[in-house]
């Protein structure tokens, strides 16, 4: 049986197999090559959503004397190739505790020093819904500028107390609570690292009119760190930072 069909196999095995050379196939291996080469394509996006976190470092008029670390956490979709959305929720917090001596001169020129202490508190949550476009076309992915409106709610506390020179202690205290619209302005550098993972660099801008709800003492934000800043106010955070981004 075998030497009957021998021949018949050995001749169709060494007709057809040049067939499927790569020569031969052209096609198949230029889609090969293809599939990797588009695989983070802007034009063949294999996922649509992402998400990421990252720490950004901030300079905001909640700390004008300073700066800060605000801690971020994004959300984007791509409708098109062209554009995304993204909403995105950032934190930030200041603490600034003094400890100092104030004089006092007696008629009789004595100096008297009174120990004061302070601590002020300053806190923001924001968000940002902003909306993407890509600047220098497809050939270009990497690079992102963004605009969108923005939302705060931010909180500032200080504690005074000072010993009086008749031993009594002053104590004094302020609050706000605030909520604020504005916009805000972006520019994104992504490096993919693989298909489904990304690290970002961001250089934004958020800017709010003044409050449309305050609750508390009506002053700015950052009243207590620089006083000099009086109602009508406005606030401004501006940063610079990195993200881990995940596609999805």
């Amino acid at each position: 049986m075998f030497n009957k069909y021998c021949p018949v196999t050995l001749l169709c095995f060494f007709c057809f197999t040049p067939l499927f050379s790569k020569e031969h196939l052209p096609c198949l291996s230029e889609y090969s090559f293809e599939v990797i080469d588009t695989v983070r394509s802007p034009d063949n996006y294999l996922f649509n959503n992402y998400a990421a976190w990252g720490l950004q470092y901030a300079v905001s008029d909640i700390t004008p004397q300073s700066s800060g670390v605000m801690f971020s956490m994004l959300y984007g979709y791509h409708i098109s190739p062209n554009i995304s959305c993204e909403a995105s929720l950032h934190f930030l917090r200041y603490l600034q505790i003094e400890n100092s001596y104030s004089s006092i001169t007696l008629p009789n020129n004595t100096v008297l020093y009174q120990p004061e202490h302070s601590s002020s508190v300053s806190q923001m949550l924001a968000f940002d819904i902003t909306g993407f476009l890509y600047p220098f076309g497809v050939e270009q992915k990497n690079i992102s500028v963004g605009a969108g409106f923005s939302g705060r709610w931010g909180a500032s506390m200080r504690n005074f107390a000072r010993v009086k020179s008749s031993g009594l202690e002053e104590y004094f205290s302020f609050f706000t609570n605030q909520f604020a619209l504005g916009a805000n302005i972006k520019v994104d550098y992504i490096v993919p690292l693989s298909a489904i993972l990304d690290v970002g660099f961001r250089l934004s801008g958020q800017f709010f009119f003044p409050p449309v709800q305050v609750t508390g003492d009506n002053i700015a934000l950052g009243y207590f760190l620089t006083p000099d800043v009086l109602p009508p106010f406005y606030g401004a955070t501006v940063s610079l930072g990195a993200f881990l981004r995940i596609n999805f």
